[in-house]
């Protein structure tokens, strides 16, 4: 034990997050090598390390690259504020947070952005499950606690809720499970293509606290830039909803990209965090990917003044991993989640080398070139043939407008279109 505690003034963190020494002292001797090898295991290598001269650097290394740091023992839920943990829900991505540093208050007020620990009030709801911080779905039942985070959602295909400012949090506090990210507020509206029509309703059991203060989570991240830098051209995403199919043109053209020999960045830029769709971009390729959660933001159903900021660092930090161009997909619709704000901005705008566009029919394609040019985007729009449609129909009734749409499915499309966006860059 009196290694363990060496060890941690000279890392300057706890060794195990959820297991401090006072506990481990209380176990019977006869109980730690059974229950506690893996962690006795990790003392002696390390002092090992310190003892050939490792430098305090080196062992912070060996132990993120055992990956024992911020994650619970396999075979038990990590303890939170004495609570076990079925989750830790995806919108909180950093996985290296000792939280068991922060207390838990069971009454206080909750705003947008503080980190929560929730109760499953029930077994059923419009969505029962939560996404993890490694991108599983997790199946939620009565008594099932999880960490997520306070918010809005305004989506038009999926849950409706909000968050009312300065909400009294109490041990009756009652509130909806809004997304899959593990977004709460109060629901609104399931829409109809849910099979159930109720929310998923939970109990808020714990305030999370640092000091006097809420933990929120952007104060988990440096605080947002205030400067655009100087930025790799910008494809961007955008469509008339959710579930229209930008996710696959967005993996579809950065494989086109990446056939170039391009360094790519990849972003979702608003709407509802979801890691899942972070990864889809990241398996077809991308070099460097973030999306708003990676700054501190759960949605951008907030104040324009957040998402601009949030974008700001979002794209500085994808800057600053030097890739040759970002593809930058917007969450559903092009008229909410202040997509406005971020599509009408003069200086994140000059660096767009284009727009790619997907609508669900002919008409929405004519409906969104008429808002482009309400927003005075002056970047080239490149449509694509809408998901789930007679794609020579759809030809025939562009042609007659004088529009044209690829396919985001075919490759010689795509590596077309990506030429077409990318020329001048090396």
């Amino acid at each position: 034990m009196e290694v363990g505690e060496r060890l941690e003034q000279l890392l300057g963190c706890r060794l195990f997050p959820d297991l401090t020494f006072d506990q481990l002292k209380a176990v019977p001797i006869e109980q730690l090598q059974q229950l506690y090898r893996r962690e006795l295991e990790m003392i002696i290598l390390l002092e090992r390390l310190t003892q050939d001269g490792a430098a305090a650097a080196d062992v912070g290394r060996v132990l993120q690259t055992h990956q024992f740091h911020g994650r619970e023992r396999p075979g038990t839920h990590r303890e939170i504020a004495g609570l076990p943990m079925k989750a830790i829900c995806s919108n909180i991505r950093r996985q290296d947070v000792d939280w068991n540093q922060y207390e838990g208050a069971s009454s206080g007020v909750g705003n947008e952005g503080d980190i929560v620990i929730a109760r499953a009030l029930g077994d059923t709801g419009s969505t029962v499950h939560v996404e993890d911080q490694q991108g599983r779905e997790v199946r939620l039942f009565a008594g099932d606690h999880f960490m997520g985070v306070l918010g809005n959602r305004h989506s038009s295909t999926s849950e409706y809720g909000n968050l009312p400012k300065g909400l009294p949090i109490s041990v009756n506090t009652q509130l909806d499970l809004l997304c899959y990210g593990g977004i709460l507020g109060q629901g609104v509206c399931v829409p109809n293509t849910k099979s159930t029509k109720t929310f998923f309703a939970v109990q808020i059991a714990a305030l999370l606290k640092n000091g006097d203060r809420n933990l929120s989570l952007q104060a988990l991240y440096p605080e947002w830039d205030q400067e655009l830098l100087p930025s790799a051209p910008i494809i961007f995403n955008c469509g008339t909803a959710a579930e229209i199919g930008k996710t696959t043109s967005s993996s579809s053209i950065i494989r086109a990209l990446k056939r170039r020999g391009l360094k790519v960045g990849a972003t979702k830029l608003a709407g509802t965090g979801r890691f899942r769709d972070l990864l889809a971009l990241r398996d077809s390729g991308a070099d460097a990917y973030y999306d708003f959660p990676d700054v501190g933001l759960a949605s951008t159903y907030t104040s324009a003044t957040r998402t601009y900021y949030s974008t700001v660092s979002l794209l500085n930090k994808l800057n600053r991993e030097q890739v040759d161009v970002i593809v930058a997909e917007m969450g559903g619709d092009i008229i909410e989640a202040n997509i406005p704000r971020i599509l009408q901005d003069e200086e994140i705008m000059k660096s767009a080398a284009g727009i790619i566009h997907s609508s669900s029919d002919v008409l929405g394609i004519i409906g969104s070139l008429q808002q482009y040019k309400a927003f005075r985007v002056n970047a080239p729009i490149k449509l694509t043939l809408p998901k789930d449609r007679n794609n020579a129909g759809t030809r025939e009734r562009l042609k007659q407008r004088g529009l044209f749409a690829f396919n985001t499915l075919n490759d010689e499309d795509c590596d077309r279109i990506v030429e077409e966006l990318t020329r001048g860059i090396s």
